[in-house]
């Protein structure tokens, strides 16, 4: 990442950053905390995007649970669980087997499974007695996902409250074939200066903010966070971008930071890939030869949950 709290306010300040909007995933909290608390260091506003969570509808089994060790309490009476929490099923699984008495399906995304095992832990060849690992990176149909459920014969559910299109699609499975739902609990945010629960409503106000009739906008950076991580400079692991503009008084344009993009499920919005794209210094068209374009950049997208 940034290096923390610290390191997030040198960033903001050397590129002058002047909105930051946090738009990581709902049980990114730190991340969250570490954007209001920077932003309130360095004096700038700090928007942030709340993902609404799912709502059980008549007929769910569902049960909300404060933490992993909860949900493994109500676990043993189950035989085959799918888990999707895969960080908390993994690291439990370093020092604990699965009980004999039943077989755990794991979905996890590949650079988290790729992580652990470069760190020794999991995945590419390494086994772990009835444990199932799938990488796969969403979104998933209704279809994918009851295959998957009655392939491995699951009989529970283990999952976030995550929100969104992207992944629900096996709590309706889980619906139609009558399953228990173990949610664990989303953690509290620290308050942004502005809340948006749509991302709609958060273009609206950003487009303001960009077409500022007084003429700041074009002399102000723009800063976005989003995403599961941040700050990563290979692969893509969570959105966060930075787009600068040109300094008032020197005239400099400073550069244009990509280091990971929002992951929407068939890339940005067309609105957010223009609006930003009208916000990019002209000096960005000159780029080398072969380089991707801001525009390209924007498009590229990735889910970030399981």
């Amino acid at each position: 990442g940034f290096g923390g709290v610290e390191g997030l306010v040198r960033y903001l300040g050397r590129h002058q950053v002047r909105l930051l909007i946090d738009a990581t995933h709902p049980y990114a909290s730190q991340m969250s905390a570490h954007a209001v608390a920077a932003a309130r260091r360095r004096g700038v506003a700090c928007w942030a995007v709340r993902r609404p969570a799912w709502l059980p509808v008549p007929g769910d089994q569902w049960q909300e649970l404060p933490d992993w060790e909860a949900i493994l309490a109500r676990l043993e009476v189950y035989q085959a669980p799918f888990i999707t929490l895969a960080r908390e099923a993994l690291n439990h699984l370093r020092h604990h087997p699965i009980p004999g008495h039943q077989r755990w399906l794991v979905r996890c995304l590949p650079a988290f499974s790729g992580a652990a095992a470069s760190a020794g832990d999991f995945g590419h060849g390494m086994e772990i007695p009835r444990l199932t690992l799938v990488e796969a990176r969403g979104p998933f149909s209704f279809a994918e996902e009851q295959a998957l459920f009655r392939r491995h014969g699951a009989d529970v559910l283990v999952c976030k409250n995550s929100g969104g299109s992207a992944v629900q699609e096996k709590l309706k499975v889980a619906r139609r074939l009558g399953l228990p739902v173990l949610l664990k609990a989303r953690p509290d945010k620290v308050p942004a200066d502005r809340v948006f629960t749509a991302a709609g409503d958060l273009l609206d106000a950003l487009a303001e903010w960009v077409a500022d009739p007084a003429g700041q906008a074009p002399q102000q950076s723009f800063a976005a966070r989003a995403g599961g991580m941040m700050g990563r400079r290979s692969g893509w692991s969570g959105p966060s971008a930075v787009l600068c503009r040109p300094h008032r008084q020197s005239g400099r344009r400073l550069p244009l930071r990509y280091f990971c993009w929002t992951r929407w499920r068939n890339g940005p919005p067309t609105r957010l890939v223009r609006l930003l794209s009208r916000a990019l210094p002209p000096a960005l068209a000159e780029r080398p030869a072969g380089d991707e374009t801001a525009e390209s950049r924007l498009r590229r997208a990735a889910v970030g949950d399981a």
